[in-house]
């Protein structure tokens, strides 16, 4: 049996998602019979832990996850640990219209894989862009397979050229800030200090919100401006 659940978020267009889950759920009824949904989108942790149990009852070999608008990772990485079963992620390809995106759909996706591959897992995923035949060639030829949990990534490794990495290095023992901390399941925002220290010589200086009000309370505008200045020149 497949499964398939739908994730969403109510910041976005709520009907315009239904509607891309509605259309997207008959199609793949239509090409495969032995599916289960769990019909409710996924918009908060209390949804979340309702589709978890309802997988627990209905086991599964793999899923297929519509990501019907913009998510966080933090449920896909929690439900991956859980099952640890292929995936297959459908996103929305929109209009670009100079406006905030209805869905924004593929980045939920891009935040989604980067949470899944920090942590070993590897998927796929489809743009849905009205091609109904794709959609259903790529959604089968994922069901059809003998794919099984994978353990190694098929993405070619991105070299720095030696002369920007010499750069940083010669960078002598950086000092950066942090305000505040990455929100959940934002695991893009995360970094590793031990790396970064045994890579570059970095140090990392937490530093909290109310705090930094506190000493920026106290510097002069001249040396604001200065420092305005500076950044405006530096900054490409």
């Amino acid at each position: 049996m497949i499964g398939c659940f739908s994730l969403a978020r109510e910041t976005f267009d709520i009907k315009f998602a239904n509607k891309k889950l509605i259309e997207t759920k008959k199609i793949i009824s239509k090409i495969y019979n032995n599916i289960t949904f769990f019909d409710d989108l996924i918009t908060n942790d209390n949804v979340g832990k309702d589709a978890l149990k309802f997988f627990e009852n209905n086991e599964c070999k793999k899923f297929i996850i519509i990501q019907s608008t913009f998510t966080d990772a933090k449920f896909i990485s929690s439900f991956v640990k859980k099952f640890k079963k292929p995936i297959l992620f459908i996103s929305f390809k929109e209009k670009r219209t100079g406006r905030r995106l209805r869905l924004n759909s593929l980045c939920g996706v891009n935040l989604g894989l980067h949470s899944l591959i920090k942590n070993n897992f590897y998927a796929n995923f489809i743009i849905y862009s009205n091609n109904v035949d794709n959609l259903s060639k790529e959604i089968l030829k994922f069901i059809n397979s003998n794919y099984k949990f994978p353990n190694k990534s098929c993405l070619k490794k991105i070299l720095i050229p030696k002369k920007n990495n010499q750069k940083l290095i010669n960078f002598n023992k950086p000092k950066l800030g942090i305000i505040g901390k990455r929100p959940e399941g934002f695991d893009t925002c995360d970094y590793d200090s031990k790396e970064l220290k045994s890579k570059f010589g970095l140090q990392i200086k937490k530093l909290n919100l109310s705090n930094l009000f506190k000493i920026s309370n106290k510097i002069e505008s001249k040396k604001i401006n200065i420092s305005k200045k500076k950044i405006n020149d530096d900054l490409k």
